[in-house]
């Protein structure tokens, strides 16, 4: 006689199916990529990565600037709420 365990419940088996095919479309893009890779590695890819280059060092320097003005708005928020607490704890306290 065999005990059962009703605390252990099994997981169900997944069914795992890859489909394997030839996929002529794919492989002719792939191709058509390499040869423009391959084209594309004279001189006017160093000047569009000097483009890109720049373009992120753009983006970069905004974005550390947009950082420091949001710090400056903050500690002005902060340092006019702790000014409004002390104004209302001398009004609430001193009168």
């Amino acid at each position: 006689m065999a005990i059962f365990n009703f605390t252990h419940v099994s997981m169900p088996k997944k069914f795992v199916y890859r489909p394997v095919f030839y996929d002529e479309r794919k492989e002719r893009m792939q191709k058509m990529m390499e040869e423009a890779e391959k084209e594309a590695s004279g001189p006017l890819r160093h000047e569009s990565e000097n483009h890109l280059e720049r373009g992120f060092l753009r983006a970069k320097m905004y974005k550390s600037r947009h950082k420091k003005e949001l710090h400056g708005s903050t500690m002005k928020m902060f340092l006019s709420i702790v000014l409004l607490l002390i104004l209302f704890y001398l009004l609430l306290f001193w009168i």
